[in-house]
């Protein structure tokens, strides 16, 4: 995040957690499992990744696996499994983390954070957000005080150091919120400021909430390195099914205005539990072929019972969201030319060694350094009917492609496996015969046709031999919209090359052959085509001079 203060994060100075640690994130902790006195038994779940540790089987961080994205309008909402930070590890995870990030315009950011999984159940110490900001930048801390106003500026060097010694004090206690800012010696009240608006925790003093241990809290401390941590801690308790979201605010501007700005925010930063039945989303519905290929469709709205797919056979139905206790995240994970889908994170994962390490990053029987990658497909209740489609390989525009209701403009590149049933009946009475010497170049003055230069009433007296057409234009070829989405997919030669991770929504393995997902599309689906990460329309077609305008050979147009 970047302001008048120039970077509000920390400079990445430990070598084993770059981008691991010194960030904004959630992290979840099962007090009644946590044991850091023994690294391995360390039961951190961090929404970033792991520290750079395992280095046997590492050459580079392991971060947690971004298992789905999406960006609309002043939105963006990213899905994450969380890792146990501290590795090798005695522990999976199962956490899915979800953050919405939302512009709400004049320097504030709504930021929302889920947690889906086992997130520490009856023993649930939750870092909602662990976070912090450069002291060299924001050097100055303000808390706020009950009525909505400043407390007095506590300096950087007086602020105590991260450990036991941290500033504590429960949501109840404060203004709810708290602001890092510039100098204010130097700048006064234009000092460029950013404040947490992290709430009250009024939901705690609601006697119906069952899921708190204590009131959360803030806990403040500056480290040995240019990190002033910050974080709010909800000490809770969840039952399995049960699902947790936060949401605050982050508001950037000049010191003299936070207050007001907060003040405004505050009664909206509240937590919540959720039980399936609170979910509301849409029915998916997996489809496959039998050459080991598959895809997801969603229903058209939430309320609709059924979907439909341009192509397969419908393999089980599921939702968008967790809205049965029996349901389980799935997956397409790929580990280099493997593939799978279902609930099972794990299926790569060498199992547990002597000593009981598990490592989620490792995908066994391959070389250091390939690791496994996610993708959520949705929430399914776990059932033999996945067993078809188990090692299947998903394809994200399986079923996007409508069927083409025009006949394509170029030949194809796989030629039919049945030829006609009814060939001519008689061969040809004067059959062309091969010359000894072809041309090397064609004619400069070719001969030409009986149809050539006529116009339309006389062309069309040759209807057995011409044909006339009045069209100055046609659709051309659909092609890639921009260079970053052209592949040259047809050289792949294998299922293996054609779906790799740099092809990815780029190029479809179908019936033996590696083909652009923009060949063969007519007009209407060309435009529709986007890209699966982006959601950007990465196909185009334009007119092009059409070549049989005027009369020509029916045997040429």
């Amino acid at each position: 995040m970047r302001s008048g203060y120039g970077e509000a994060i920390p400079p990445q100075t430990k070598a084993f957690s770059p981008w691991v640690d010194e960030i904004k994130q959630s992290v979840a902790v099962d007090l009644s499992q946590n044991n850091c006195s023994i690294p391995s038994q360390c039961y951190f779940v961090h929404q970033a990744g792991a520290y750079f540790k395992d280095t046997d089987y590492l050459d580079e961080p392991f971060y947690s696996p971004n298992v789905a994205k999406h960006c609309e309008d002043n939105t963006c909402i990213f899905a994450t499994w969380g890792q146990i930070a501290s590795i090798p590890t005695i522990f999976k995870s199962d956490v899915l983390y979800v953050h919405q990030y939302r512009n709400c315009g004049n320097g504030v950011l709504e930021y929302t954070q889920m947690f889906n999984g086992h997130f520490g159940g009856q023993s649930a110490y939750l870092n909602i957000p662990w976070a912090g900001v450069r002291g060299s930048n924001l050097p100055d801390l303000y808390s706020s005080e009950d009525d909505f106003s400043m407390a007095p500026v506590v300096k950087e060097a007086n602020i105590p150091y991260w450990g036991n010694d941290a500033y504590l004090v429960t949501l109840p206690e404060t203004g709810g919120y708290t602001t890092f800012a510039q100098d204010v010696t130097k700048h006064g009240d234009s000092a460029a400021a950013l404040s947490y608006v992290h709430g009250v925790c009024n939901e705690y003093s609601d006697t119906e909430n069952k899921y708190f241990r204590a009131p959360s809290r803030l806990r403040i401390g500056r480290s040995r390195r240019d990190f002033t941590v910050f974080t709010v801690n909800a000490r809770m308790k969840f039952k399995p099914e049960q699902t947790f979201v936060h949401r605050q605010f982050l508001v950037n501007d000049s010191l003299g205005n936070i207050s007001a700005q907060a003040k405004e925010l505050y009664d909206d930063a509240v937590g919540s539990v959720l039980s399936p039945s609170d979910f509301e989303g849409r029915i998916l519905g997996v489809y496959a072929l039998k050459l080991g290929t598959f895809g997801v469709a969603v229903a058209s709205d939430k309320d609709g019972t059924s979907t439909t797919c341009s192509k397969g056979t419908i393999v089980s139905n599921g939702s968008t969201v967790p809205s049965n206790i029996n349901m389980l995240p799935f997956f397409s994970i790929k580990c280099g030319k493997l593939s799978y889908f279902g609930p099972d994170r794990y299926h790569f994962a060498p199992d547990p060694d002597a000593d009981g390490m598990v490592r989620s990053y490792v995908c066994e029987g391959q070389s250091k350094g390939v690791v496994p990658e996610l993708k959520l497909l949705g929430f399914f209740t776990p059932s033999d009917d996945f067993r078809s489609v188990e090692n299947a390989a998903y394809d994200p525009s399986f079923c996007d492609e409508p069927p083409s209701s025009a006949p394509t403009t170029r030949p194809t590149r796989s030629p039919t496996s049945n030829p006609t049933r009814s060939p001519t009946t008689y061969p040809s009475s004067n059959p062309t015969s091969l010359t000894n010497s072809p041309s090397m170049y064609p004619s400069s003055n070719p001969t030409s046709h009986k149809c050539a230069g006529l116009g339309k009433k006389d062309c069309k007296q040759l209807k057995e031999g011409c044909k006339y057409s009045t069209k100055k234009k046609i659709w051309g070829t659909c092609k890639a919209k921009k260079t970053t989405y052209e592949r040259d997919c047809v050289r792949y030669n294998s299922r293996s090359l054609c779906d790799s991770v740099d092809n990815e929504g780029l190029c479809l393995w179908n019936d033996g052959v590696c083909s652009h997902t923009c060949d063969d599309l007519t007009k209407k689906p060309c435009k529709k085509v986007k890209f699966f990460s982006t959601k950007k329309k990465m196909c185009a077609i334009s007119r092009i001079k059409n070549p049989c305008h005027g009369c020509h050979p029916k045997t040429k147009c």
